[in-house]
């Protein structure tokens, strides 16, 4: 399954794609907070009927780190 992990970012942070890059991390991101952290791994559930573990969302917290996991599920992101 492949996925556009900048849209999902865009649509969860409410930023336009194009400021998004796979060197961003929370920090970077004025809308990235605590509860967007959290809808962000939700809409990545919902999107790829996924469950991630509560130790998979509380350590990854960078768009590369996103894409990695994402990508060891079988998810193929660009």
């Amino acid at each position: 399954m492949n996925c556009n992990l900048k849209k999902i970012f865009s649509d969860v942070f409410k930023i336009e794609e194009d400021k998004i890059t796979e060197n961003m991390k929370e920090g970077d991101i004025p809308e990235w907070d605590s509860l967007a952290h959290i809808n962000l791994f939700m809409e990545l559930e919902r999107r790829f009927k996924l469950k991630f573990k509560l130790d998979e969302v509380s350590n990854n917290r960078s768009f590369l780190n996103i894409k990695k996991l994402l990508e060891e599920k079988g998810i193929t992101c660009h």
